[in-house]
């Protein structure tokens, strides 16, 4: 099963990807952090990985 994964160095907290998909990202301390993995599917939420300008944002 894969789930989202930020890299923090890439990140740069614009808060896209908690706007796009807010049951799998949240804001915290001007970053981005994965939440309900348990709920996440790839065929259900196909752009998750081009919501993020910086590229940020893998499956693991």
């Amino acid at each position: 099963m894969a789930i989202p994964n930020i890299d923090y160095g890439l990140c740069q907290g614009c808060g896209g990807c908690a706007e796009a998909f807010p049951e799998f990202f949240k804001m915290r301390d001007d970053k981005a952090w994965v939440i309900n993995t348990d709920r996440f599917r790839v065929e259900e939420n196909p752009g998750i990985l081009l919501v993020c300008p910086y590229y940020a944002i893998s499956l693991a």
